[in-house]
């Protein structure tokens, strides 16, 4: 398990990754590129993901509280169980 939080990463290349478990609280991931990665249990509270690809990645019982997902793309995303209190769509 890493520590991210408060991360600057726009435009990142993470697909694929394996972040489950990781804190990426308060991150900047807009436009990033999360296809296919697990995100399984991520604390992804208040991180910004607009415009991000999220196609194929796993986020089962990943905390996005007020995360920002405008424009983010899901298709194919496992949301199962994941938290998404005042989320921004």
């Amino acid at each position: 398990m890493s520590i991210l939080s408060h991360a600057d990463l726009p435009h990142a290349k993470l697909n694929g990754a394996q972040l489950q478990h990781n804190n990426l609280s308060h991150s900047n991931l807009h436009c990033a590129n999360l296809r296919g990665t697990n995100l399984s249990y991520a604390d992804l509270r208040e991180t910004d993901l607009s415009y991000a690809d999220l196609t194929d990645a796993n986020l089962t019982g990943a905390d996005l509280s007020y995360a920002d997902l405008h424009c983010a793309k899901m298709r194919g995303c496992n949301t199962n169980n994941a938290i998404f209190h005042f989320t921004i769509t």
